[in-house]
């Protein structure tokens, strides 16, 4: 959000408190609320439902199914995003990680206790067979973007700085969310839409009152965000509502909707249109017909060509080759674009040609931050 709008809010608030410690808070009660609705998102947005064969080498214990007799594509029939599950954006050492988002100090503390305690597991990769180092430490994480998460609390570093010792300088700046997947049907990867989509997302979980995590909060979010990768589209699929209860996925996205259809006339009567309105309508008729699903598609698309997942890739990637060679770039973009390119490698080859310390007294000075923050 922009600094006019903190600026305005805190004034609004009345609160007596710093700006930067009420923009935190407002981007940790963001976090809070996204975390119990990023389902959402990835029945709208998810189009991974398969994976290339290949992916899985090694995996015997993988739930998926084979898709044509070929065994090229493996996939579960209603999954939305398997990037985002057990097969892709998790990983097991970090299952005993309880990240709250309650307040900055205890998720900086969270983060730094896993990057200086060492996991046994991870003793044994000391070295590659060539000598070199396998890995900055023996640690739960090596960095803080280790951590796998939908969605992260950021702040811009400074040279050489940590990420969570810019946050403990000066509190979060931004959010990056990390759970949207390529959509394979556009030039881009992402529209318009889809951009406006999340605006109106985010700003719902920004304005809208966030409790604190809690241990039944949480385990509650890990369900739903299990649910919607692996049967998202299934049409018996329940989801736990904060109370506990099994609802219907349309029962328990409308509310939420609701919200975001708030905020889109709020930007339409300032534009004079109906473009966010039309975002909304589009995400209600995804949720009474899952067909119209970035995931539903995929799968459609690969079953009516009789292709595999990778070749539905190389043919996509092929066509927004060609369409983008169609418009190449201004001369004068181009131009700017090379001396850019020029004056980052004359800056590479004066950083190179500097004076600097020993890597492992470089890396030791690096993690002395952690020690301090």
């Amino acid at each position: 959000m922009p600094d006019t709008f903190w600026t305005a809010a805190h004034s609004l608030s009345g609160v007596d408190q710093a700006l930067s410690e009420f923009k935190t808070e407002g981007y940790l009660g963001l976090i809070r609320n996204f975390f119990s609705r990023v389902w959402l998102l990835l029945y709208l947005l998810g189009a991974s439902p398969t994976v290339c064969a290949s992916f899985l080498q090694g995996n015997r214990s993988h739930p998926l199914q084979a898709m044509g007799d070929d065994h090229h594509s493996y996939y579960l029939p209603f999954a939305t995003s398997l990037r985002m599950g057990d097969l892709g954006y998790t990983s097991n050492a970090q299952a005993g990680m309880e990240v709250c988002y309650n307040d900055i100090d205890q998720y900086i503390a969270t983060l730094r206790d896993a990057i200086l305690t060492p996991h046994p597991p991870y003793r044994d990769f000391q070295t590659m067979e060539n000598g070199e180092r396998a890995q900055l430490n023996d640690s739960l994480l090596q960095i803080e973007n280790e951590y796998y998460s939908p969605i992260r609390p950021k702040r811009v570093t400074q040279s050489g700085e940590a990420p969570i010792v810019a946050l403990a300088r000066k509190g979060v700046e931004y959010v990056e969310v990390r759970c949207v997947d390529i959509n394979p049907f556009t030039p881009f990867g992402i529209d318009a839409d889809t951009m406006r989509l999340l605006d109106l997302f985010l700003i719902a979980c920004l304005i809208d009152d966030s409790p604190p995590c809690d241990e039944a909060g949480q385990h509650r979010n890990k369900v739903n965000l299990k649910r919607m990768v692996n049967q998202g589209r299934d049409p018996d699929l329940t989801l736990l509502s904060a109370s506990g209860e099994e609802i219907g996925l349309s029962d328990l996205a409308e509310p939420i909707l609701a919200r975001m259809m708030e905020i889109a006339k709020w930007y339409d009567t300032l534009q004079a249109s109906d473009v966010y309105a039309g975002v909304i309508r589009r995400a209600r008729q995804q949720l009474s017909d899952a067909s119209m699903t970035l995931s539903a598609r995929v799968l459609a698309e690969m079953n009516s060509k009789g292709c595999s997942f990778q070749q539905l890739a190389w043919s996509y990637s092929r066509q927004w080759h060609e369409a983008h060679l169609e418009h190449p770039l201004a001369e004068s973009t181009l131009a700017q674009l090379t001396d850019e390119a020029t004056h980052s490698i004359t800056r590479q080859q004066a950083l190179e040609n500097a004076p600097s310390p020993p890597f492992e007294q470089y890396l030791a000075q690096f993690y002395q931050q952690y020690q301090n923050v």
